[in-house]
């Protein structure tokens, strides 16, 4: 899905940021730190990969009164 680092072939930024959707049940708060301004951009990333992979039309995440919610299932196993 292209969310790896080049070099390293670590997760890359975006790849954390889902892992943290599904530590949260798909949502991130304002209060937690998930959902910031730092987070805005990998967030915005994370949509477009995630639409492209999956051809999904709209955004993958909705912005909600507490931050953003997955409009997909997820969790942590």
């Amino acid at each position: 899905m292209g969310m790896a680092d080049g070099r390293t072939r670590d997760p890359d930024a975006q790849w954390k940021l889902l892992e943290e959707f599904a530590k949260k049940d798909g949502q991130l708060h304002w209060g937690d730190s998930g959902a910031d301004r730092r987070n805005q951009k990998r967030k915005e990333r994370l949509a477009k990969a995630l639409q492209s992979a999956f051809g999904i039309l709209d955004d993958p995440f909705i912005l909600d009164g507490n931050g953003w919610k997955s409009r997909f299932q997820i969790r942590q196993t």
